[in-house]
């Protein structure tokens, strides 16, 4: 069987409800839908296709890593154009360089386990915080990078507790994730 897998951050309960609420500004002015909390988390690489009997190799590949300390300082609200809507992310102005290296170290190892052709993404640090978002002025449809909505006045300065390997399964009424294995990164110096 084939599954849909990626990295992430994952915060804690109450910081996944700390960041949830950053959104609940109605002067924000637009509708969306609204992620569960329990959803909210930092992808660092999404792998579509990858055999089951290969997630042994993905944990391995974790293990053999120095795991770095990550500080993130979370500033922005924006919005990432999606056509005529949009997607609300929670953002650090930049990626502290532990985060860099890291999601560096977890593509090169997904090319030599040959799980990746190596053609990924530019890295954006983003926390979705809701999809489907239709804003009160309609975004211009040929923008590609996000727009930042608000810098906010209290910054929060996140200290990331866990690192993740996550299954993601599409249904009708959205994705389900399981976290198949996780890391504590450390938190102290």
């Amino acid at each position: 069987m084939r599954l849909r897998l990626f990295f992430a951050l994952w915060p804690s309960r109450e910081e996944q409800l700390l960041f949830r609420k950053i959104a609940d500004d109605p002067g924000l002015g637009f509708s969306a839908r609204w992620l569960v909390p329990e959803k909210i988390h930092l992808t660092l690489a999404f792998l579509p296709s990858v055999e089951e009997e290969r997630v042994g190799s993905l944990c391995a590949l974790v293990e053999r890593l120095r795991l770095p300390m990550i500080p993130l300082r979370l500033d922005r609200l924006l919005l990432q154009p999606a056509g005529r809507e949009g997607l609300l992310w929670l953002a650090p102005n930049a990626p502290s360089p532990s985060l860099v290296q890291l999601v560096r170290s977890l593509q090169e190892g997904c090319v030599a386990l040959d799980l990746s052709s190596g053609e990924w993404r530019r890295f954006s640090p983003h926390i979705t915080l809701a999809r489907h978002v239709i804003p009160p002025c309609p975004p211009d449809t040929r923008r590609k990078h996000p727009v930042v909505l608000r810098c906010l006045a209290q910054p929060i300065d996140w200290l990331v507790p866990e690192m993740a390997l996550v299954s993601s399964e599409a249904l009708p009424e959205g994705s389900r994730y399981t976290r198949l294995a996780s890391w504590a990164l450390p938190t102290t110096a």
